[in-house]
């Protein structure tokens, strides 16, 4: 070994030592901290070369002030920030700074000023469907760690079906120490519940939306201390877990959707089609909309910037000044304010293709009282007014040429999409919704077994248009055209069909017209001679053997 080398590591050890000195009794007390609870919060300062961005991939970062950095971390993520030997101070979380003023008793009597404990909070949602059996159904998504139910409701007017309307979904707390947003989404049940019928912003939202509410999504870290009380709450889940920064994500380092309460939340989310949605934290007042892992901006950024705007701007409208004014006026893209990966937000967008973002309701992490209060005034209206936004854009049902069953298609704008912006029509139903500003685009719209097809589509602002796409089969055995027609008729008939075809007319009130047996050497096309047939709507059976193939046909007068 060199003379070089040796003072080499006799400096980084030498360093290293001094390091643990210097922060000896702050490791001690970190170390106590995370045996007790699983997880501690501290600052530091930037130094060299470390970069948020390096530094997001090691530690759950919670929020930026100027060089200083916040954060939170498990045993593990601990020891690898103590490799980088950055010097760091210890904070108390503010969960362990709460001192409840009261318990809440009942919603009948306005006392939405502080925390249900854990029974409260199931009674709560147990009661709202049990009131209102035609709006409102409890469905339980999983458990957590703890065995704690993962609950939410769906509001609809025909709540025991499911419709082909768009899809909306609000869940909160999934870091348990950001409470705020579990009572406004508790209210917002309420409130929801209570005006239809009266408001009619909220009725046509009801009747035309299914509403899916998720006002804890980690019970565990909420009532880590007690059923009883918030206070002492923890960010994590049981496991130690950040269950926001362990979704599937093209840019994670770790996946941890092994874990109850993502793999429950993962699997709710993916049987359904969710087209619009948010979830809400504590620890800064403004939107962030995508991407959390990506500089890059999302290919829908301006519709995110109009959206998050939207919202910012209705809340300052209904707000104390001073209020949701963090980073740009209470709005920010994710990236710029501090990079993520394994966020919910970008799963969403990326493997759902739905379209989310993260809404941070209060810089104190436990209001209570008026503020509690205020925090539901302010955001009350832009809660619902976000949601109505799946009413604008592009929609309409893709189904087959042949059969009309419906079609699950890619449904990709061109010269736009990237990034899997693109959505889907919903395989059952064939319905879609894509939300989009108005502006002229090219649509194409793509399935296995099918030809593509592409369309002009004018969107007029924040409203819809509808589009129907018919896709016609790869290979279709028979072929009629034109349609409408004027003289004769042709039918082409491919080489997948062998022997007689019977070609049958009928006409709207099922009399049959024509009824004629042809043999022919396929591939074919058969004409049909339609003299006999006035102008109008026809119904054309084509037979062969146990294929039969059904066709509405109009014959129209020359010169239309």
């Amino acid at each position: 070994m060199s003379r070089s080398n040796i003072f080499t590591i006799l400096f980084l050890f030498i360093s290293t030592l001094s390091f643990y000195a210097q922060n000896g009794r702050l490791i001690e007390e970190a170390r106590s901290q995370l045996k007790d609870r699983g997880e501690i919060y501290f600052c530091f300062v930037l130094q060299g070369s470390f970069t948020v961005q390096y530094l997001s991939d090691l530690l759950s970062i919670t929020g930026l002030s100027s060089d200083t950095v916040f954060a939170y971390s498990n045993e593990e993520q601990f020891n690898r920030f103590l490799q980088l030997k950055i010097p760091f101070e210890m904070l108390t979380p503010p969960s362990l700074r709460y001192k409840p003023q009261r318990t809440l008793k009942s919603t009948t009597d306005g006392e939405w000023r502080t925390y249900p404990t854990y029974q409260q909070y199931i009674g709560l949602m147990e009661k709202y469907a049990k009131d209102f059996p035609g709006l409102c159904n409890l469905i339980e998504i999983g458990v957590s760690v703890g065995g704690k139910k993962m609950l939410a409701v769906k509001i609809s007017d025909n709540v025991n079906n499911d419709e082909s309307e768009p899809e909306v979904f609000y869940t909160s707390t999934m870091h348990g120490d950001e409470p705020a947003g579990f009572v406004i989404m508790l209210r917002l049940i309420d409130h929801i519940l209570n005006s239809y019928g009266f408001e009619d912003r909220i009725t046509n939202l009801v009747d035309h939306a299914e509403i899916f509410i998720n006002p804890l999504a980690n019970p565990d870290g909420l009532y880590f201390l007690s059923d009883t009380t918030v206070a002492g709450a923890k960010r994590f889940n049981l496991n130690n877990i950040d269950l926001n920064r362990g979704f599937p994500n093209p840019e994670s380092i770790k996946d941890d959707s092994n874990q109850p309460e993502i793999h429950c939340m993962i699997d709710f989310m993916d049987h359904r089609s969710i087209t619009l949605s948010a979830n809400f934290h504590d620890g800064a007042e403004v939107v962030n909309y995508p991407w959390d892992m990506w500089q890059r901006r999302h290919a829908d950024d301006e519709w995110y910037i109009r959206l998050s705007r939207q919202y910012a701007d209705t809340v300052h409208k209904y707000s104390t000044p001073g209020y949701m004014d963090d980073l740009n006026n209470g709005i920010t893209n994710g990236y710029e304010w501090y990079k993520i990966t394994g966020g919910r937000q970008d799963y969403v967008n990326y493997y759902l293709h739905g379209r989310e973002v993260t809404i941070e309701l209060s810089q104190n992490r436990f209001p209570e009282g008026d503020a509690l209060d205020n925090l539901w005034e302010y955001n009350k209206k832009a809660l619902v007014n976000y949601l109505v936004n799946c009413f604008t854009g592009i929609t309409g049902t893709v189904t087959d040429s042949v059969t009309g069953k419906p079609v699950e298609a890619r449904i990709f704008i061109n010269d736009h999409d990237f990034d899997r912006s693109f959505v889907y029509s919903d395989r059952s139903t064939g319905v879609y919704y894509r939300m989009i500003n108005g502006g002229d685009y090219s649509l194409s719209a793509s399935a296995d077994g099918y030809y593509s097809k592409v369309l002009a589509v004018k969107v007029p602002d924040a409203a819809r248009t509808e589009v129907n796409i018919r896709l016609e089969p790869v290979g279709i055995p028979v072929l009629v055209y034109p349609n409408p027609f004027a003289s004769n008729l042709k039918i082409m008939i491919n080489d997948t069909i062998t022997g007689g075809v019977l070609i049958e007319i009928f006409d709207v009130s099922g009399k049959k017209i024509i009824n004629t047996m042809y043999e022919a050497t396929f591939p074919d096309v058969i004409e049909i001679d339609t003299g006999l047939l006035s102008a109008g709507f026809y119904i054309l059976k084509v037979r062969n053997g146990s294929f039969e193939r059904q066709f509405k046909i109009l014959k129209i007068r020359h010169g239309l």
